[in-house]
């Protein structure tokens, strides 16, 4: 149990039925002062959280007079009461009634013969401080005892007139409490109210042998001072009633006898007082008497012993033939009990059966029945749902011829496709030729590769430019790309436009790409290989040494008037990408470079260690399942140059007014990013270019988001 703090009262006077508990500080002379810690009731131990308010000054109370200190020493638990002190100058309370409470220990399971020897004879080392003490035994019992130092050992052992009166209680753990002073803490056990359970008398042979002699020569026997006392009265009282001139000496004798009886037993109590204390004072015949009193004490246990043993095997043999023949009564009496009992149990138990199984019958039959009639119902359930599912078969062969009569007409429709292709192929042969005899020779093929002031450049095809909405609505009609690539798609058209570097892993980035550069700009797409020569911003622009113009150049001078260019930069982790990126990706971003310039990245080794080093914040793109699985066997066909439209991207110009845009409405409002905010802005009013409907476009900017705010949040 733990002492709780409760509520603390204003005035002493309102526990009219608790006592206090408390710290026995010191003793100067007849006064004591005592520390307040709490109420003592029924429910426990109360603890004052700030004694001082009740009692001023200090929180402490005096104690005065020698009955109060009696084996009180300083460090003390007691419980008490208190009253008004009238003493001036004094504390405002004095101890009235005062009584130490025990210090608490256990002791390890034992005996009470090992549990004697320790504390009266070897004593116990669990503590030093002298007091009274209430130790935990074998039995959930509690032995209080009063404990004196040994020596010089630190061991502490049961005193001489504690061992006659040891009191046992039973253990309750309600009465085990920890009090504090404010320095250090002690196990305090609760004195139950009323006479111990039982007594333990662990005096030595001498102790208690002089407790003997003195009971036998009434020494300690407070009749004798009462008859002595009676004696000097009588005697008194006769010498009063005597007079000269009474001639009748019978008072006169009777209390001159009252009289010299009372000076005897006077004189013989006197006596053996002085004749016991020299006794006991004298060590040697102290231990002398206690040796005797042993050894004839020894033979006469023996011959005790053994007449105790006979009587005990008389007693044992005469008691075993008389619980034989009980036994044997009540055996035939039991038998024939268990007999009757047998024949009630077998014919209440043959009833219960036979009422058990007729029920079991009952149910059974029910339940078989029951089971019938699901049968039935699930037996016509199954038949429905075969005559569905042959339904749905034929409907599926229905389906099926349709869908190779589709096919069927496609494939001539891709015949007769081809077929219009080689007559226009044949057309631009003818076209070209008349054109290389009519125009100058020295203008280059349109897509062709050709030197340009020593370097090489990349001659883009200007087709008609359409607006943005026109290649949302070319990307959701797309025949080629599942629902993950129409999405991949999206994603990568609106983080182009919004001036950001994506990179592209997976193996789907091939299929991406060549469907994007067909729906997006056809012929207007470059590839560039990274090589360890790529540090700088500057070696996209020109290579390294000799400081000739790169295709890189050559896609953004064409994106600056004749619409959308797509560069792809692969396997970026053989370059110094740590060192360009950053600078690229600003130069996107800020309008640096034409908004028609589309740049993309590829990783080629996902565990390269130049990986680790791209910058924070750069969108990765898992691309997969691009292609419908149909799409293959028409894939050539359909993004073949005849077929694809000839329409390139025209950006327009780059949005400037993102008020609109906030977080709420693109789901971020739990990311403190401003940088990431300001991306997105950017990335919804391009994706609503793209998809004209507000709640599509905060989708797919959140799907392209989420990541980088996972990121930012790292």
């Amino acid at each position: 149990m733990k002492a709780s703090v409760e509520t603390e009262s204003t005035n002493p006077s309102d526990a009219e039925t608790k006592l206090l508990v408390g710290h026995f500080v010191r003793r100067q002379g007849t006064f004591g002062t005592v520390a307040v810690v709490g109420w003592l009731g029924a429910e426990g131990v109360q603890l004052i959280p700030d004694p001082k308010r009740l009692f001023p000054r200090d929180g402490q109370v005096e104690s005065h007079g020698v009955a109060q200190h009696t084996g009180i020493n300083p460090g003390d638990w007691v419980e008490f009461d208190v009253a008004k002190n009238q003493r001036p100058r004094a504390p405002e309370y004095k101890v009235i009634q005062i009584r130490r409470m025990p210090r608490y220990a256990a002791l390890p399971e034992a005996t009470m013969q090992h549990y004697s020897v320790l504390l009266t004879r070897e004593g116990w080392s669990g503590d030093s401080r002298p007091g009274l003490w209430a130790f935990r035994i074998s039995g959930d019992k509690i032995l209080v005892a009063e404990m004196e130092l040994v020596g010089k050992t630190k061991r502490l052992r049961v005193t001489r007139a504690s061992a006659r009166d040891l009191r046992c209680y039973d253990y309750q753990d309600e009465r085990v409490v920890q009090l504090s002073n404010g320095k250090s803490s002690d196990f305090v056990f609760l004195m139950p109210e009323g006479n111990p359970q039982t007594s333990f008398d662990w005096s030595d042979e001498a102790d208690f042998i002089a407790r003997v002699i003195r009971s036998l020569a009434d020494a300690n026997d407070p009749r004798i001072p009462e008859i002595i006392t009676w004696l000097d009265l009588h005697y008194e009282e006769g010498i009063g009633k005597i007079s000269a001139s009474s001639g009748d000496t019978g008072p006169a004798l009777e209390a001159l006898r009252s009289g010299a009886l009372a000076a005897r037993l006077r004189a013989d109590r006197e006596l053996m007082k002085q004749y016991l204390d020299a006794a006991l004072e004298n060590e040697a015949v102290r231990e002398a008497v206690a040796a005797y009193a042993r050894e004839g004490q020894g033979a006469e246990w023996d011959r005790l012993r053994a007449e105790l043993a006979e009587e005990i095997a008389a007693e044992r043999t005469e008691l075993r033939n008389a619980l034989d023949n009980e036994m044997q009564i009540e055996r035939k009496a039991g038998e024939a009990r268990i007999e009757q009992h047998l024949a009630q149990h077998e014919d209440q138990r043959r009833k219960e059966q036979a009422a058990r199984i007729e029920k079991a019958e009952l149910e059974a039959t029910a339940r078989v029945e029951a089971l019938d009639a699901g049968v039935t119902v699930r037996r016509e359930e199954i038949e429905q749902q075969i005559a569905e599912q042959g339904r749905i078969i034929d409907a599926s062969k229905s389906e099926a011829v349709a869908a190779e009569a589709a096919l069927q007409q496609l494939r001539d429709e891709t015949d007769v496709a081809r077929g219009r292709l080689d007559e226009v192929r044949t057309e631009i042969d003818r076209l070209l030729a008349i054109a290389e005899k009519l125009e100058p020779t020295n203008r280059p093929a349109v897509g062709t590769v050709v030197a340009r002031g020593g370097g090489i450049s990349r001659a883009f095809p200007q087709n008609p430019l359409v607006n943005i909405a026109a290649k949302g609505d070319l990307i959701s009609r797309s025949i080629l790309l599942s629902d993950a690539g129409k999405a991949h798609l999206r994603g990568l058209l609106v983080m182009f436009l919004a001036g950001e570097l994506p990179i592209l892993t997976g193996d789907g980035v091939g299929d991406l790409l060549r469907v994007a550069e067909a729906t997006i700009c056809p012929g207007r797409c470059v590839t560039i290989e990274a090589d360890p020569t790529l540090i700088s911003l500057d070696d996209l622009w020109s290579r390294p040494g000799s400081g000739m113009p790169t295709l890189f150049a050559s896609a953004a001078e064409a994106a600056k008037d004749h619409g959308a260019v797509i560069v792809v930069i692969r396997g970026i982790e053989r370059s110094g990408a740590r060192f360009w990126m950053p600078s690229l990706v600003d130069a996107l971003r800020s309008g640096g470079l034409p908004r028609g310039l589309f740049v993309c990245c590829t990783v080629n080794d996902g565990e390269h260690e130049e990986v680790d080093f791209v910058p924070d914040g750069a969108p990765w793109f898992e691309i997969s399942d691009v292609l419908r699985p149909e799409a293959f066997a028409v894939a050539a066909a359909i993004l073949s140059s005849a077929r694809v439209a000839q329409e390139t991207l025209d950006p327009g110009p780059m949005p400037t007014d993102l008020s609109g845009v906030t977080a709420m409405a693109l789901g971020l409002e739990q990311h403190r990013s401003l940088e990431l905010m300001m991306r997105a802005a950017r990335l919804f009013v391009e994706a609503k270019c793209l998809l004209g409907d507000e709640q599509e476009a905060a989708r797919l900017v959140l799907n392209i988001v989420s990541p980088l705010a996972s990121q930012s949040d790292q």
